[in-house]
């Protein structure tokens, strides 16, 4: 059985992903800005699960172990919340359409795929102060 993360340490893992993916973005690793931009996300919702589930340690349960960002929101029991930001932001609405198409097989992808701009909007789609998906996830974990 192996030692599931803390509530505390997702939201640590989330923070420390973002400082990665903008670190990628100053050396023009523009891949690998998309290739974890998702883990920013992925983190923090898996401690809002945990928040959720009133538990510090994220759930050793199989349906728990997925990494698709729309699922994950809706086990964190954030539905509501998402449409009631999407409903008054379509900047966050459109946010969140461009990080939630995120997948880990982005890692699979050729060298090359992602440019500049892309980098610039998904940094932007994760840490837009206002209508960011990140910081939106930051209030509920």
């Amino acid at each position: 059985m192996q030692t599931m993360p803390s509530r505390n340490q997702l939201q640590e893992k989330a923070e420390h992903k973002l400082r990665i993916i903008k670190g990628h973005f100053r050396e023009k690793e523009y891949d690998d800005v998309a290739e974890n931009s998702g883990y920013v996300i992925e983190f923090g919702l898996k401690a809002a699960i945990c928040k959720h589930e009133c538990t510090e340690t994220y759930p050793d349960d199989k349906k728990y172990f997925v990494h698709n960002l729309e699922k994950l929101m809706r086990m964190a029991n954030l539905s509501d919340s998402f449409e009631l930001k999407k409903s008054t932001s379509a900047d966050f609405f459109a946010n969140w359409s461009l990080i939630s198409k995120w997948s880990p097989e982005f890692r699979y992808q050729p060298i090359g795929m992602h440019d500049k701009n892309y980098a610039i909007q998904i940094i932007n789609a994760i840490d837009n102060k206002s209508e960011g998906v990140f910081p939106w996830v930051k209030m509920n974990w």
